[in-house]
């Protein structure tokens, strides 16, 4: 079953429950209004019939009374029976056939300072309606009416409701379903997309029609996307243009500073601005959510679920750019936690050996040595097919030698590097090794793996800062 379709029931029976809440309120007051009408009609009608029977009681005549009585029975429905009873509770007339009902006359005699009675019979409900005739003086006139006016003029009012009900029910059905086919879409290209540019993998942008937070998130993450572009395309036609290696090199320098700030600016506005707008998202499902019947809520995880899923990219992305472990925990800390994100992410098993000082490294050196590694494991997952990768760090001579080995098929280097569409990510981790001053190395052999090997001098009192 679908998201959409989820969605959609839950609205409809979200929409239900309410209905059906509203009717039995609707009812209950219904019910109540229309008693005290009848009730107020057939005190209006003992009044008037008390009237017309005190002539016929003070002759006693009772065939007069019995015919008056049973007269006024015939021309009101609703009217069950009427009876009259004497100060000293003595049945005077009636229009029963079959004799004066036990539970009625105990009922009537019972004392109560109610003068309306509601009781059950086997004809069904009656209210019972004592009135009083000459003030009292010569007894009391019971009518019983019964409810099947009242449940009549309720039950067409219900269907109205739930017919009524039904069309708002649809109407909010659809317009849900519309409002969540987009969002779902949205997220999806966008995710989609996200994953695609983070694995390196050129894809058409998506189209993203609607104007809201899924839209501004996309504009702000193309306009990341063409800022590292533009800062990569630079970089790499001043390298070209310079012949002498010394002026080459400490260009290169400054141009991966520089670079290195624009991925920490780029990192803060995905954290800072990117990842607002998808909470705002949040919080716009948050709202809907919360017009749910509570066991319902549940169902709308799988749309939170889509947009953590995108946080989760976007937050890959922007550690990418800056790991926040280098500042704050070190190369070696920083590096355990890429290697155990790539182990879940790709099922890549790292085995890591760190033996050097880091008090010596500043954030150049351990920037530096962290993007090299990060490359050489990058090109792994990519292109090698392997299980295992092994990297060591360590002091040897006054250098720090590294080196990353893994199991994979193995390439021929020389054809690769002849490839200018596929050598980008191991000229860089030169550029970067003779930068600093390093050597690098790299063979492999297919079906045995590949070795990368770079040695670079220990970072002198000048070089830090």
């Amino acid at each position: 079953m679908s998201l959409k379709t989820k969605i959609l029931i839950i609205n409809i029976f979200s929409i239900f429950i309410i209905t059906l809440g509203i009717a039995l309120e609707i009812k209950f007051v219904l019910t109540q209004n229309l008693e005290d009408r009848l009730i107020l009609r057939t005190s209006n009608m003992a009044s008037i019939l008390s009237d017309s029977i005190i002539e016929p009681l003070l002759s006693n005549n009772v065939y007069l009374t019995h015919q008056i009585l049973t007269q006024y029975k015939e021309n009101n429905s609703e009217v069950g029976y009427i009876d009259i009873l004497s100060n000293q509770n003595e049945v005077l007339s009636s229009t029963f056939s079959n004799g004066f009902p036990k539970e009625l006359y105990l009922l009537q005699i019972s004392k109560t300072e109610s003068n309306v009675a509601v009781f059950s019979s086997e004809m069904g409900k009656f209210i019972d309606v004592k009135y009083p005739i000459a003030d009292g003086s010569l007894g009391y006139i019971h009518i019983g009416v019964t409810e099947r006016e009242v449940g009549q003029r309720i039950q067409e009012i219900m269907e109205k409701i739930l017919f009524l009900s039904f069309f708002i029910n649809l109407l909010a059905s659809l317009l849900l379903y519309k409002l969540t086919n987009t969002i779902t879409a949205n997220l999806k290209k966008l995710t989609l997309y996200a994953k695609n540019i983070a694995l390196g993998n050129k894809v058409l942008e998506p189209i993203i029609k609607t104007n809201d937070e899924v839209r501004e998130l996309f504009i702000s993450f193309k306009h990341m996307l063409k800022a590292l572009e533009r800062s990569s395309k630079e970089e790499i036609q001043l390298i070209t243009k310079l012949k002498d290696e010394e002026i080459k090199r400490e260009l290169l320098k400054r141009t991966m500073e520089t670079l290195e700030k624009e991925r920490k600016r780029l990192s803060m506005e995905i954290h800072d601005s990117v990842m607002q707008n998808l909470a705002s998202i949040n919080i716009m499902l948050k709202i809907f959510q919360s017009k749910l019947d509570q066991k319902e809520k549940l169902d709308l995880e799988n749309i939170q679920k889509l947009i953590e899923a995108t946080i989760e990219e976007l937050r890959n992305i922007a550690n990418n750019l800056r790991p926040p472990q280098l500042e704050k925990l070190g190369l070696k800390s920083s590096l355990e936690s890429f290697f155990n994100e790539t182990e879940k992410r790709h099922n890549l098993k790292t085995n890591f050996d760190f033996s050097i000082s880091e008090e010596k490294l500043d954030w150049t050196w351990s920037i530096n040595i962290y993007r090299i590694i990060q490359e050489a494991i990058s090109n792994i997952v990519k292109h090698s097919g392997a299980n295992n990768a092994f990297v060591s760090i360590k002091e040897i001579n006054d250098k720090i030698e590294i080196e990353v080995k893994d199991d994979g098929e193995g390439f021929d280097v020389d054809e690769t590097l002849s490839k200018k569409s596929n050598r980008l990510g191991i000229v860089d981790m030169k550029e970067r090794t003779k930068t600093y001053g390093g050597e690098f190395f790299i063979s492999s052999t297919k079906g045995g793996g590949t070795i990368v090997k770079i040695s670079l001098p220990k970072p002198k009192n000048d070089d830090i800062g």
